[in-house]
């Protein structure tokens, strides 16, 4: 529990013996079988006792998370965003002194790929167990606890004395550092509203992808530095978790609303002595192990029987393999078409962040237009819009991943500037940003509360995918050379282009038809016919 949490804790305490004070004459009632009016409960029975369900008091309860002050959610949001910004960055940060690391251990440049391909992998498969934890511990101990179990890994792999040792740690940080990523859009989702949550999740995203990338520019300098030993990526990492850490400690709150719950439910069972209060949450939570089972089948059994999670699936999975295969290939382009020196060749990277960067300012008037959409359904008695409406972005920035890749195939020539490479790359950028955040908040909006799920899998898939991609993309640009493999990358991302504007045509009619969509149609005794085209949803029905 870090400060800031206990001050949580402490606030809660005191705010209920204060309110046991103003009604001492009802504290009778309080152990009988009547419910106390006073308490902010309810009661519930159960087959074996009657409980007492704690609530917030009312809908502004400053004890909620949404309705703390705007600059208290911002900065928690920022301070909370910090591990998964430390995590993202030490996925790419080894990828630029690939030379220097495999000087050292005596390996071969693929051997050495691995410190990066192994964390991926591991990143992807971590995330399908991550969130369960927070849901049971909350979201600031699985902070402070995977932080801690971060740095012990990173510290090994910044001593390596061999490849083995390097790479072992390397998988093992990959497979706590997902944990914060993860429980950061749990934190996104306890904090703000829907609508606000679709700004914050693309600022968010563009910061974090922008540290992916920003990483191999550190690492080409560190790798050439003469004063530097390229171990100090792993340094850079370790102390950055280090301070995150520090920072969530002393800092952070505790978000996840149903914990805050739990809380004041132990809290009066401690100060009543009435051992029938509890929190909703602590009524129907499952034990961790069947969590964390339901966590690794559920994804998988939505990407074979959801047409909309399998085409955004394979579409994600291209984007990461694109981008991150350039974390070696950008070696054979810039460094061996134009003979750039390592410096030079990380410096490059920046094409892919100007193009998050632009991508990330489109976001901004797309989501005016979205609020202005919203506000004229809802005033005409609809409570939301179709999930469809999010795929806009998707569609305009879709077609810049074939038009870059295709671009810096045939224009990557001695005889061509490398700023026509560069522009590419750009390209590259907006289409993964764009296309990403669209993805994910129609993904948000088409399944709600199975999302998780469908985002989950999501992420393994092209984590892994990206992950074995990385020291298998050394040979493709070796034997079929920078323009052939690009283009390959270009084709295939040319074929899925489409996806996004087809989800958008026809996904309400594939909605209607999924698994997904026909169990909650039971469960409220409805009987869902295809619907002919996207349509808002009207307030009080689905």
């Amino acid at each position: 529990m870090s400060l800031p949490s206990y001050l949580q804790y402490r606030r809660l305490q005191t705010g209920i013996r204060q309110q046991e004070r103003r009604h001492e004459t009802e504290a009778a009632r309080v152990t009988s079988h009547s419910q106390p009016n006073h308490l902010d409960s309810t009661t519930v029975d159960t087959e074996q006792s009657s409980f007492i369900i704690v609530t917030f008091s009312d809908v502004n309860d400053k004890n909620n998370p949404r309705n703390w002050s705007f600059t208290k959610k911002v900065c928690t949001t920022l301070i909370l965003l910090f591990p998964g910004l430390v995590g993202g960055w030490a996925s790419a940060n080894d990828s630029t002194i690939i030379p220097q690391a495999q000087k050292t251990f005596g390996v071969s440049t693929i051997t050495e790929s691995l410190s990066t391909g192994l964390y991926l992998i591991a990143f992807g498969l971590g995330s399908l167990v991550a969130g369960p934890f927070s849901e049971s511990a909350g979201r600031i101990p699985v902070f402070v606890g995977t932080s801690v179990i971060f740095m012990l890994c990173i510290l090994p792999s910044a001593l390596a004395p061999n490849i083995e040792t390097q790479l072992a740690f390397r998988f093992f940080a990959g497979l706590v550092g997902c944990t914060a990523i993860t429980t950061f859009g749990g934190c996104v989702a306890d904090l703000w509203a829907p609508n606000e949550r679709t700004l914050v999740f693309s600022l968010a995203s563009c910061i974090n992808f922008c540290c992916v990338f920003l990483s191999p520019v550190v690492g080409s300098f560190i790798g050439e530095s003469t004063t530097l030993s390229w171990r100090w990526t792993e340094w850079i990492v370790l102390l950055a978790s280090g301070i995150s850490t520090i920072l969530i400690a002393l800092l952070g709150y505790e978000t996840y609303a149903p914990k805050i719950l739990s809380w004041k439910a132990a809290i009066l069972r401690h100060e009543t002595g009435n051992d029938r209060f509890r929190s909703e949450n602590e009524l129907k939570l499952e034990p961790l192990w069947r969590r964390l089972l339901n966590s690794t089948w559920r994804p998988f059994d939505m990407l074979i029987h959801e047409l909309s999670v399998a085409l955004f699936t394979v579409y994600l999975m291209v984007l990461f393999v694109v981008s991150f295969t350039f974390l070696t290939g950008y070696t054979y382009l810039f460094g061996g078409i134009y003979g750039m020196s390592q410096e030079i060749v990380g410096l490059c990277f920046l094409g892919l962040v100007v193009g998050i960067l632009f991508a990330a300012g489109l976001a901004i008037p797309l989501h005016i237009k979205y609020s202005r959409d919203l506000h004229a359904a809802k005033a005409k008695g609809f409570e939301s819009l179709p999930p469809e409406d999010r795929l806009w972005f998707a569609i305009i920035t879709a077609p810049c991943l074939p038009v870059g890749l295709l671009w810096m195939a045939w224009t990557s020539f001695s005889s061509i500037s490398h700023w026509s490479s560069l522009v590419g790359s750009t390209l590259i950028g907006v289409a993964f940003l764009g296309t990403f955040i669209s993805s994910y908040l129609y993904t948000f909006d088409a399944f709600e509360s199975s999302a998780a799920s469908a985002l989950s899998v999501g992420a393994v898939v092209r984590y892994v995918a990206a992950g074995i991609m990385v020291p298998v993309s050394i040979p493709m640009y070796e034997k079929l050379g920078v323009h052939w493999t690009l283009t390959l990358l270009g084709c295939i991302s040319t074929i899925l282009t489409p996806v996004p504007f087809v989800m958008w045509k026809y996904g309400d009619a594939i909605g209607k038809r999924s698994r997904v969509a026909r169990k909650k149609a039971l469960a409220e005794g409805r009987h869902v016919q295809p619907s002919e085209g996207p349509a808002p949803v009207p307030l009080g029905s689905v």
